[in-house]
C-alpha cells in the first residue's frame, strides 16, 4: 500500500488550543505530492498542497486532519498538545541534565562528564530533526536548530495552456435551390438586385453563370438555362477554429520568520469561432503573509484588465450567425463585403452580409478591476479573532449599437456606457472556545458600495464615415446609487457526546444574523439559522445532518446583465435589437426573503465516501425585469420554491507498496422539481429571457422559467384545427410550451493511475427537460435548412385534425405550390420564428465530457529535480441527444438565464487543449 509521508514542521504551533500546522507532503520515494487535500474530519475547513507538497491550515487542539489523495492511502491525524511548539517565547529544555551527567561518571573516569554546555529551541516533532542543516548557539547559550525549510527559498512556477476549438453539430443546410420565389406558376430565380430574401427559387442545375458581370457576381451574373455550373458556398465555412493561449508565471519567496512573499501573473489571448472575435485579459496578484506572535497577517492586492474587441453587448454575434445562416448557398459573402457604391455586398438589401457587420461593428468592452485585502488572524488562550478589510475598484466600459447601411436599420445608434463602482468592506469574527463543549462566535460587517453609471447615447449618422463620433441625436443617462450597510452575526454551537453509544456525537448551532442598510425601507432585517450534524451514529463513520435557514437579502446595486433588453423584440426584428435599458436596484428596497432546509447522511470509510441530501427552498419578493409599456423595472415580483435531492459517491482505490496501478470514481446525482406559487401586481406571467413572443417566465403554478410561444389552435378534445385551405391555424394567444428543467443530471468521472501517469474520463447525462429550437424553425422559413429541401415537393398530405366545424379534416394540401404566392407555403406561412410549439425539442443529452492524459511528477535536474505537469486533453468528445443541433448547455447571449433556448447561437465547440506546468 502506497502511503504519504507527512513531514510537518511548523511556521507557529500549538499554545492555547489552536495550531497553524504546516508541512510538506511526500511520497514513499521523498517526491513531493501537489493537489492533496487536507481537511479537518468534520467540517468543510479543508487546504489543498501545493505543487512542492507545502500546505499549511489552521487547526484546534483535538481535532483531527484527514489528509487524502487519489491512488494513496488516507490517513488521519491527531492533533495534540505535543503537535507542535507554543507561540511567543518558547520552553527551553537542557541538552544534557545534571541527573544524566552523574549518572554516567565513575570514581577512576579519567574523562570525566560534563554539564549541560547550553539549553536547546527546537520543535518537538520528530520530522523536524530530519532536515536540520545547522545548529547555531546564542549569547545566552541556547541552541537552535535550523532546519531547511527555515532558509529563504525561492519557488519559481510557470505554467502555459493552449486550447483549440472546433465546432460541432453543425446545421444541415439545402445546396440545390436557388435564391427566388414561385411568381405565376413557376419557380423564378431573384438575384440580389430584387432584394429577394427566400431561397424558394428554382434548382441550381437549372441555372448557369452568364459573362455578364455585376456587382454581386463580378465572375458573371446568375441567368437561366444549362451552362458553366454554379459554386455552391456552404454556411458553415464562416465558422473558424477558436484559440486560447494563456501562461502564467509565479513566483513565491518563502523567508521564514520574515513572512511570504507571493507574486502571480497570468496573461491569456483568444479568438473567437467567429470571424474578428478577440479578446485578452491581465491577471495579476501580489500577497504577503507573516506570522508574528500570537497574529497571522496577509494582505493581497490584485489588478485585472479584460478586453473584448467584439463582444456580444448589442447582439451582434446572434445577427451575425443569422446573416450568414440564410444566405442562399450560391451566395459568397466573403467575396466582396463593400459594393462599389460603398454599401454592404449582401444577397438582398434586407439582409446583412456577416463580414461587413462583424469588421464595422462597435461592440467592444473593456474592463479595468483592482481589490486590496488585508487581513489580521489572532489567536489567545480559547479566543480567535478574524479581522478583514476589503478594497475594490471597477470601471467598466461598454460601446456598440447598430451601425449605418446594417439591414432594416432606419435610425443607427451608438452608446458608450461607462460604469464605476467601488466597495469599502470591513469584517471582524470573533470566536470563544471553551475546550469542551461550546463555543460563542460574534461578526460584525461594516460595508459601503457605490455604483456610478452614465451612457453616452447617439441616434442617426449620416453614414459610416460620421459613425459613431458625429451623431444627429445625442442624450445622456446617469445615475449614482450608493448604500452603507452593517451587519451583525451571532453564533453558538455546542457538541454532545455518548448519547447512544460509545462514541458518536451530536454537533449543534444556531445562528442569527441582524442587518440595517440606507436603502432598505424598514429599520432592521436578518435571519436564523440552525443546524445539526450526528457523528458516528449507530456504527462508525455514519452521520446524520441536517439545517433549517430563514434569511432576507437586498437586491444588488450592480447589475450588468443586460440581455433581457431582448424581451421588447420580437424575432422578425433581431436585427434591430439593442441593449439601451438598464435595470437599476429602487432608491429604496424591500428585502427577498429565502427559507432553505436540508436533510441528509453520509458515510465515509476509506476507500468509500456516500452522501445523501434532502433539500427544500422557498424564495418570496425576488427581484426580476418587469415590463411596463416597453419600459423595464427591476421589482420584487416573484416566489418560488424549489426541492429536491442530491447523492454523491467517492471510491478511492487505494495502491499498497507493490502496486503501480490505482483508480478512483466519482459520481455526483441531482433532481428537483420546482414551480412559481406566487406573483405580484396581478401579473398573470412575467417574462425574464427570451422575445418577445418565444420566451422563458415565471408563471404561477408552472415551473421556474416555462418557455411561451405561438401554438396551433386547439378544440376541446385537444385536436389542431385546421382552416379551410387544409393547413393548421394558429390560436390567437400564446400558451406554455416546455419546460426547460431536466428531470435529473448525473455526472460520472474516473481516474486510472499508473506511477506518475494518468487518464481522466468524464461523463455526464441530463434526461428531461425541453428546449425551443427557433433556429431550425427560421431556416425552414428562409427556404435554406435541408429539410425544406427534402420536403418541399411533399404533395398530397393531410394535416391530422378537425376543421372549423368540428370534422375530422380531409384536405390535401402542397407543402410548396408554385401556382401559389411563396407566402402560403408550408412553412413561410407561419412567420419567421413559425408556430413556436413545432420547435421545442426533448433536451435529454448524453456526453463524454471531457478526456485526458498526463503526468505529474519529477524530473532529474542537475542535482536536483524539477516538478514537471503535463496533460493532453479533449473537451465535449461526443454527445448523444434527441436534437441533432441544438443543446440544452450551449445558451443564448451566453447567458444562463437563456438556457434551454436556441437562436442563432454560436455553435458548440469540441475543445483541444495542452497544459504543461514546470516547477522550479
Amino acid at each position: 500500500m502506497r502511503y504519504l509521508l507527512l513531514l510537518f514542521f511548523f511556521s507557529f504551533s500549538g499554545y492555547s488550543q489552536i495550531v497553524n500546522y504546516s508541512g510538506v507532503l511526500t511520497d514513499d520515494m521523498g517526491m513531493p505530492i501537489p493537489g492533496v487535500n487536507i481537511c479537518i474530519r468534520g467540517t468543510n475547513t479543508c487546504v489543498q498542497s501545493d505543487f512542492d507538497g507545502n500546505y499549511d491550515i489552521k487547526v484546534r487542539v483535538g481535532q483531527e486532519l484527514e489528509i487524502s489523495y487519489i491512488g494513496m492511502q488516507t490517513r488521519y491525524v491527531k492533533i495534540t498538545q505535543g503537535s507542535g511548539r507554543p507561540f511567543g517565547n518558547e520552553e527551553v529544555q537542557p541538552i544534557l541534565s545534571n541527573d544524566f551527567a552523574h549518572s554516567i561518571k565513575e570514581e577512576n573516569d579519567t574523562l570525566q562528564a560534563t554539564g549541560p554546555s547550553g539549553t536547546a529551541s527546537y520543535s518537538n516533532n520528530t520530522y523536524y530533526l530530519q532536515d536540520v542543516v545547522n545548529i547555531k548557539k546564542d549569547g545566552n547559550n541556547v541552541y537552535s536548530f535550523v532546519n531547511g525549510h527555515d532558509k529563504t527559498r525561492l519557488y519559481i512556477d510557470l505554467y502555459t495552456e493552449f486550447l483549440a476549438g472546433v465546432p460541432m453539430r453543425e446545421r444541415s443546410f439545402q445546396n440545390r435551390f436557388a435564391q427566388g420565389r414561385s411568381i405565376g406558376g413557376e419557380l423564378a430565380y431573384r438575384g440580389p438586385e430584387t432584394n429577394e430574401i427566400f431561397s424558394w427559387g428554382p434548382q441550381l442545375s437549372t441555372l448557369h453563370i452568364s459573362d455578364n458581370a455585376t456587382p454581386w457576381y463580378p465572375g458573371g451574373d446568375i441567368v437561366p438555362g444549362i451552362g458553366s455550373r454554379i459554386p455552391v458556398f456552404g454556411a458553415n465555412g464562416f465558422f473558424r477554429t477558436s484559440t486560447e493561449n494563456k501562461t502564467s508565471f509565479t513566483a513565491r519567496l518563502d523567508m521564514h520568520q520574515k513572512g511570504d512573499l507571493k507574486l502571480n501573473l497570468t496573461y491569456r489571448s483568444a479568438t473567437g469561432n467567429l470571424p474578428e472575435v478577440k479578446n485578452n485579459d491581465l491577471a495579476t496578484t501580489l500577497s504577503y503573509s507573516r506570522n508574528h506572535n500570537n497574529h497571522r497577517f496577509n494582505g493581497t492586492f490584485n489588478f485585472n484588465r479584460f478586453e473584448d474587441k467584439l463582444s456580444n453587448a448589442n447582439f451582434v454575434h446572434n445577427k451575425a450567425v443569422f446573416a450568414n445562416a440564410v444566405t442562399p448557398p450560391h451566395f459568397d459573402n466573403n467575396a466582396g463585403i463593400v459594393l462599389p457604391d460603398g454599401t454592404p455586398c449582401s444577397f438582398s438589401r434586407l439582409e446583412n452580409n456577416p463580414y461587413y457587420l462583424l469588421q464595422n461593428n462597435r461592440d467592444a468592452s473593456e474592463n479595468t478591476a483592482m481589490s486590496l485585502s488585508v487581513s489580521d488572524w489572532y489567536v489567545n488562550d480559547r479566543l480567535t479573532n478574524d479581522l478583514r478589510l476589503l478594497s475594490q475598484y471597477s470601471d467598466r466600459r461598454t460601446t456598440g449599437g447598430n451601425i449605418p447601411l446594417a439591414a432594416q436599420v432606419a435610425v443607427p445608434d451608438y452608446t458608450d456606457r461607462r460604469e464605476k463602482y467601488s466597495l469599502l468592506s470591513i469584517e471582524d469574527a470573533f470566536e470563544y472556545d471553551d475546550q469542551d463543549h461550546t463555543k460563542f462566535g460574534a461578526g460584525l460587517n461594516l460595508k459601503y458600495q457605490q455604483r456610478d453609471l452614465s451612457r453616452q447615447y447617439g441616434l442617426g449618422f449620416d453614414g459610416p464615415e460620421s459613425y459613431p463620433g458625429a451623431a444627429n441625436d445625442q442624450y445622456t443617462l446617469s445615475k449614482t446609487q450608493d448604500r452603507a450597510e452593517a451587519a451583525l452575526n451571532l453564533n453558538l454551537a455546542h457538541n454532545l457526546r455518548e448519547i447512544v453509544g460509545y462514541d458518536d456525537e451530536l454537533k449543534v448551532s444556531v445562528g442569527g444574523n441582524f442587518a440595517a442598510s440606507s436603502t432598505y425601507t424598514g429599520m432592521v432585517y436578518g435571519g436564523l439559522s440552525g443546524n445539526f450534524r450526528w457523528n458516528d451514529l449507530l456504527f462508525r463513520r455514519l452521520s446524520l445532518y441536517g439545517s433549517a435557514i430563514a434569511r432576507q437579502y437586498e437586491p444588488i446595486i450592480q447589475n450588468n446583465n443586460l440581455y433581457f433588453n431582448s424581451l421588447a423584440y420580437s424575432l422578425e426584428d433581431l436585427k434591430l435589437m439593442r441593449n439601451h435599458q438598464e435595470l437599476f436596484a429602487p432608491n429604496a428596497t424591500t428585502t427577498t426573503r429565502e427559507k432553505v432546509y436540508t436533510a441528509g447522511i453520509s458515510y465515509d470509510n476509506w476507500p468509500l465516501r456516500m452522501n445523501l441530501e434532502l433539500y427544500q427552498k422557498k424564495v418570496a419578493d425576488m427581484y426580476a425585469p418587469l415590463n411596463t409599456g416597453g419600459t423595464f423595472s427591476w421589482l420584487p415580483s416573484v416566489n418560488y420554491e424549489q426541492k429536491g435531492l442530491e447523492f454523491s459517491v467517492l471510491y478511492d482505490h487505494p495502491r499498497n507498496d507493490r502496486e503501480r496501478f490505482s483508480f478512483s470514481h466519482d459520481l455526483h446525482f441531482t433532481a428537483y422539481e420546482n414551480k412559481v406559487t406566487g406573483l405580484s401586481r396581478n401579473l398573470d406571467r412575467l417574462p425574464f429571457a427570451g422575445f418577445a413572443d418565444v420566451n422563458k417566465n415565471y408563471i404561477e403554478g408552472q415551473p421556474v422559467g416555462a418557455i411561451v410561444g405561438s401554438v396551433y389552435e386547439r378544440d376541446a378534445y385537444g385536436n389542431k384545427v385546421i382552416g379551410t385551405d387544409g393547413f393548421p391555424l394558429v390560436a390567437g394567444s400564446p400558451a406554455v410550451i416546455g419546460d426547460p428543467n431536466p428531470d435529473f443530471v448525473l455526472g460520472l468521472s474516473t481516474q486510472a493511475n499508473y506511477k506518475d501517469l494518468y487518464v481522466r474520463v468524464g461523463f455526464d447525462w441530463s434526461k428531461g427537460g425541453d428546449l425551443w429550437n427557433g433556429t431550425s424553425q427560421t431556416l425552414d422559413h428562409y427556404g435554406v435548412s435541408q429539410g425544406t429541401a427534402q420536403q418541399r415537393d411533399v404533395t398530397g398530405y393531410v394535416f391530422n385534425g378537425v376543421t372549423q366545424t368540428g370534422q375530422p379534416n380531409t384536405q390535401p394540401v402542397s407543402f410548396y405550390d408554385p401556382s401559389l404566392p411563396v407566402e402560403q407555403n408550408r412553412w413561410v406561412r407561419y412567420g419567421v420564428g413559425g408556430v413556436a410549439e413545432d420547435a421545442i425539442e426533448d433536451a435529454t443529452f448524453f456526453r463524454l465530457h471531457n478526456i485526458s492524459v498526463g503526468y505529474n511528477g519529477r524530473i532529474p535536474y542537475g542535482k536536483s529535480s524539477l516538478g514537471l505537469v503535463v496533460s493532453v486533453f479533449v473537451n465535449n468528445v461526443f454527445i448523444l441527444s434527441k436534437s441533432d443541433t441544438a443543446f440544452a448547455n450551449n445558451t443564448l447571449f451566453n447567458s444562463a438565464d437563456t438556457s434551454g433556448l436556441d437562436y442563432f447561437n454560436a455553435p458548440l465547440q469540441r475543445m483541444y487543449g495542452l497544459s504543461v506546468a514546470v516547477k522550479f
